[in-house]
């Protein structure tokens, strides 16, 4: 697909979504997946996704606006046998859904819409298994609001937008559904828009042309081609999107390419971008605290970051450093300077750093460690209590 074969519609971003993808860079996205008809690159266009009525299981509906009637729950089907085992009853209903780039996060179609459906999967997928307790469904849905209320009052700045996580359900802590959840994702990027939407991985990934759609990008749109329209049209929104978040708000994105979408107007111009999967993000008690900031979180200390934890700082440079530095900005760096000459890379990452410490004079002067960056190897985290985080030289991007 070129980019002129992009309209903006659902059907366009799916296929983006599930065939413009060459996969994390560790690369367990492609060794630990789904089971074949399940996976984003598989050639099947659909499957079943059973529907259980949970009401008699303590289930938690929590949110608002919910496309499914309460206390039903979406399990992805790689796990049908293994819910079953535990509730002792089949679904009763099934409905069409079709994978995204993340393993068990589904694009379901129901009779009242479509919906991004983030299921629980007890398995390994990448590096973890995929768990939704009641501490990962009430985080998804209060970052989700507390980003939604910034957006509406015209705090976050105008590129800024999310794909909203308003409703799931949870079930009780220590019972044998506990790990059952699930969140449910808005279809559109908020605030919304007649936007094309692109995965940040799929706009270096190479088609079966081997061409990638940034090369069209910046064909279609000359100014790109400069550094001062590429770093104004591309770079600025994905820095303003994670440190706006952090300044305003006390909030960590995890802005890695799987996590950002651009957004692109119906010239193919970049309009902004959105962020997804609200529960990855951290909540920064010590910027919370200190700014007086939105502090209507439930305290389950999940992705609660603290001065007291050993990864304090080393978390907010793997977070800019690596999942935004390393994996989303070099590789757009990397080949705008390849199409536009070499000579051009340096430059542009100077200007990188200058806006970056910019934002870093509105953060307290710790908030990084100083002249190094952490990311970590690329092993499994399943089953280890900490993270082992390599320490590297020189931040390319501060």
């Amino acid at each position: 697909m070129r980019l002129n074969d992009l309209r903006p519609t659902c059907n366009s971003f799916m296929y983006l979504e599930r065939y413009l993808n060459d996969g994390s860079p560790s690369g367990f996205s492609i060794i630990n997946t789904p089971t074949p008809g399940f996976r984003a690159l598989d050639s099947i266009n659909s499957f079943e996704i059973p529907i259980f009525d949970c009401s008699e299981f303590d289930a938690v509906s929590v949110g608002n606006s919910h496309t499914l009637a309460a206390k039903l729950l979406p399990v992805h089907p790689d796990m049908t046998d293994a819910f079953e085992a535990i509730v002792g009853k089949t679904s009763f209903r099934k409905l069409k859904a079709m994978p995204t780039s993340s393993g068990r996060t589904l694009l379901v179609f129901s009779d009242n819409g479509s919906f991004y459906a983030k299921v629980a999967y007890q398995g390994l997928l990448g590096r973890v298994t995929r768990r939704m307790t009641k501490a990962h469904v009430l985080s998804a849905i209060e970052v989700s609001s507390v980003y939604e209320s910034a957006i509406a009052a015209g705090k976050m700045p105008r590129s800024f937008h999310i794909y909203r996580e308003h409703c799931g359900l949870h079930f009780l802590d220590s019972g044998p559904l506990e790990n059952w959840g699930y969140v449910e994702r808005a279809i559109a990027p908020y605030p919304e828009g007649n936007h094309i939407e692109i995965p940040a991985f799929s706009l270096i990934a190479k088609n079966i042309e081997g061409k990638h759609l940034f090369r069209d990008l910046l064909e279609v749109s000359p100014s790109l081609c400069t550094i001062d329209g590429f770093f104004t049209l591309i770079i600025q929104p994905l820095l303003d999107l994670y440190f706006s978040s952090l300044i305003t708000l006390g909030l960590q994105p995890e802005c890695h390419a799987q996590n950002v979408v651009f957004l692109l107007d119906c010239k193919y111009i970049p309009i902004g971008v959105a962020l997804r999967d609200m529960e990855s993000v951290d909540k920064d008690l010590p910027l919370i605290e200190e700014r007086n900031l939105d502090k209507e979180f439930t305290p389950t200390q999940y992705k609660f970051l603290s001065r007291k934890s050993y990864n304090y700082q080393i978390m907010h440079s793997f977070m800019y450093d690596f999942k935004l530095g390393e994996y989303l900005i070099g590789p757009l760096v990397d080949a705008w300077a390849k199409l536009n000459g070499i000579s051009q890379l340096k430059n542009i990452e100077q200007q990188i750093r200058i806006y970056a410490r910019e934002k870093l004079l509105l953060l307290p002067n710790d908030f990084f460690p100083e002249d190094c960056w952490y990311d970590y190897e690329a092993v499994v985290h399943e089953g280890s209590s900490t993270r082992n985080y390599r320490r590297n030289p020189s931040p390319r991007f501060r």
